[in-house]
């Protein structure tokens, strides 16, 4: 991802997890916070988590090669988008 893409990257993310996910879009959700391991979402969000990340950046992520760890920050998830994204360029 580039510099821009990036950024719109990390605020799709960000939004998708307060506003769809958490449900409260006050929270000031850094980059590099907790999200599973804090308690403040739940292992039954990963599959929505999935179902939208691979609708907004076009990416198929297999449950075989992700743990909740790779879903654990923003910082984690756009790693995880920008690899898979980067594999599927080089196909």
């Amino acid at each position: 991802m580039s510099p821009m893409d990036d950024a719109a990257a990390e605020r799709d993310v960000r939004s998708y997890l307060l506003r769809e996910l958490i449900r409260d879009e006050d929270i000031d959700l850094e980059r590099a916070e907790a999200i599973f391991s804090s308690g403040l979402l739940d292992s039954f969000s990963v599959t929505q988590l999935i179902c939208f990340l691979e609708d907004r950046f076009a990416i198929k992520i297999a449950i075989s090669d992700v743990t909740i760890q790779d879903f654990d920050t923003i910082d984690k998830i756009l790693g995880l988008v920008g690899r898979l994204q980067r594999r599927r360029a080089n196909g």
